[in-house]
């Protein structure tokens, strides 16, 4: 018999029409009152940017509830109570629970559920039971149509913003921006992070207007922000007093996160009436917070850090904190790409490493890996094709231990995933994909 959590993963990932019919009709049924904190929107960055907003809040005795997705590699990552995942026989129990009323609704509506509307209710109803004192909640696709939006956060935060989900957002930059903020509530707040001389920041700064909410640039509110990539910390003026951020994942794009992060933060806790965060808090926030699969080390001795930036912008920040960190004799890379990435688009991002690549397919929605090493091959970069994952991991591991490099796992989440899960000793069989 399936868990819930598989009989989830059978469940369509898009809905038809506006979703917040049926998401009102299962909250009504499960008495669940929806909130939410902060909202995490964007492209790249929602997850780090919330697992540093409930650190930096636990620092404040305040209790917790964050959702994020995907998750890593298991699927009870994506609700934690102050920073930690619930059990997976608790995601199970919960999912069960909302998915039991789902059907009764849909044998009387007509409608039709889909994963992550239930795993948002299984996120609130969990929320709920814990009474916890700030929700932290990332939004799917959008932000005007995301489910989430039926809390009416107050506070929005963009940590990144790229072309995604063209055919549903638009395909332009400044549609999908006017799309994604749109979920904040009037007089609310939306935190960007943006050039502050791109015609984006107007077009932000329009539908504020239009919303009635605030609209707020980190890099007026972080000046003279200045970077050190060799010991991954920097200092600026927040509000025009001196701040350090040293992030414990790695990169400059970590280090702007969290300085998002710090700046929600604080804005919540005024609201609250409570004291801002001081040095020592943010020291000890950041050096806490870990998150799966983003410049975390998974095994060592040979080391393999994974890394699951996977859009070229990502993959660009990734390879300058590299060049900035390491020696071309000190490390190789381990690369495989999903489909339907920017596959040509990310292998010129990693051709700046000055170093041979390795190149296999993941397991699951894999572009296969004699493309991706010929992408390489035209950027003239020597590259080692093992069409077997398993094969590849040994292969480089023992390439790793004999020479005495690092690995770096890049290309994208799943292969990020796959690959830890192999060196762990986890069948990725049993991987679900939600």
């Amino acid at each position: 018999m399936k868990t819930h959590i598989e009989q989830l993963a059978n469940l369509p990932q898009y809905g038809d029409g506006i979703g917040f019919v049926r998401m009102q009709a299962l909250l009504d049924r499960l008495n669940i009152t929806p909130k939410c904190d902060i909202s995490l929107i964007g492209t790249n960055g929602k997850g780090s940017t919330a697992l540093y907003c409930t650190e930096l809040l636990k620092q404040k005795n305040l209790t917790v509830g964050t959702y994020t997705s995907p998750h890593f590699l298991e699927p009870n990552e994506r609700i934690r109570i102050n920073g930690t995942p619930i059990a997976l026989t608790q995601l199970n129990d919960l999912i069960g629970e909302v998915m039991q009323a789902s059907q009764v609704i849909a044998k009387e509506k007509g409608y039709t559920f889909v994963r992550f509307e239930i795993l948002t209710a299984a996120a609130w109803l969990c929320f709920q039971r814990h009474d916890v004192s700030c929700q932290i909640i990332e939004a799917g696709i959008g932000g005007r149509l995301d489910t989430t939006r039926i809390a009416m956060p107050r506070l929005t935060v963009l940590p990144s913003l790229e072309l995604e989900h063209t055919s549903v957002l638009g395909t332009s930059l400044d549609q999908i921006l006017v799309e994604k903020i749109a979920i904040t509530a009037p007089k609310g707040c939306c935190l960007a992070n943006l050039p502050p001389e791109t015609r984006l920041v107007q077009t932000g700064g329009h539908i504020a207007k239009m919303g009635g909410f605030d609209w707020q640039l980190l890099k007026t509110r972080w000046t003279e922000l200045s970077f050190d990539l060799a010991k991954n910390e920097a200092r600026g003026l927040y509000d025009g007093q001196e701040v350090h951020l040293r992030p414990a994942p790695i990169g400059q794009w970590q280090i702007e996160n969290s300085a998002l992060a710090v700046t929600a933060c604080d804005h919540l806790l005024q609201q609250r009436q409570m004291t801002r965060l001081s040095q020592n808090e943010i020291d000890c926030a950041l050096s806490q917070t870990q998150i799966p699969g983003r410049g975390e080390v998974v095994h060592d001795s040979p080391k393999f850090i994974v890394e699951s930036a996977h859009t070229p912008c990502a993959m660009k920040e990734v390879v300058s904190y590299i060049n900035a960190t390491y020696q071309p004799d000190e490390f190789i890379v381990l690369c495989g790409i999903s489909k339907p990435k920017a596959v040509v688009e990310i292998v010129q991002e990693l051709s700046e490493l000055p170093v041979d690549f390795y190149v296999t397919t993941s397991l699951r929605g894999g572009e296969q890996g004699e493309i991706i090493a010929g992408y390489f091959r035209e950027q003239g970069k020597e590259t080692s094709l093992i069409p077997d994952i398993y094969s590849a991991v040994q292969q480089v591991k023992d390439i790793a231990q004999r020479e005495q490099k690092t690995v770096f796992v890049l290309g994208s989440l799943f292969f990020s995933a796959d690959v830890t899960r192999i060196l762990k000793g986890i069948s990725p069989d049993d991987a679900v994909y939600l």
